[in-house]
């Protein structure tokens, strides 16, 4: 399962490279006292192991030869994977955010604005447009819009 780590201190995210180091220093220092900084300094945000539906030619120039550069081709192309806290935005224009349900087990997609309004994510045509840790603002004007 992917990971991604948000810096709390520095409010961005930890390349994938150095996040797998981080949580291997963990794992190996988790009964020690310093171990326990780390869950303080970073935030572990989990792959939901779904995908948006964007499409290989609907990113920018920038993703696709990055894609590309790092050995893989268009086919291999699935959409942007999905993570906790990730927003997403469906056909309707209706904002989404991720989360997931420790009850019931599962990921879902809720409503902003309407807490009560849980989907899913399997289903819903929606692409992402952001996340909660860098992109709060898409909250905050949608909350506004209402």
């Amino acid at each position: 399962m992917n990971i991604r780590l948000w810096d709390k201190e520095k409010k961005e995210f930890v390349s994938q490279k150095d996040a797998e180091k981080y949580v291997d220093k963990n794992k190996v220092m988790q009964d020690s006292f310093f171990g326990l900084t780390l869950a303080f300094t970073f935030e572990v945000v989990l792959s939901t192991g779904f995908y948006d539906q964007v499409k290989f030619d609907q990113i920018d120039i920038e993703e696709r030869e990055a894609w590309l550069a790092s050995g893989r081709v268009e086919g291999d192309w699935l959409g942007h994977e999905l993570y906790i806290g990730d927003i997403i935005k469906n056909g309707l224009a209706y904002l989404y955010v991720i989360k997931y349900d420790k009850q019931a087990g599962k990921y879902f997609q809720e409503r902003v604005g309407k807490s009560i309004e849980r989907m899913d994510l399997r289903f819903n045509d929606k692409t992402r447009i952001g996340n909660i840790y860098e992109n709060y603002d898409i909250i905050n004007s949608a909350m506004v819009q209402k």
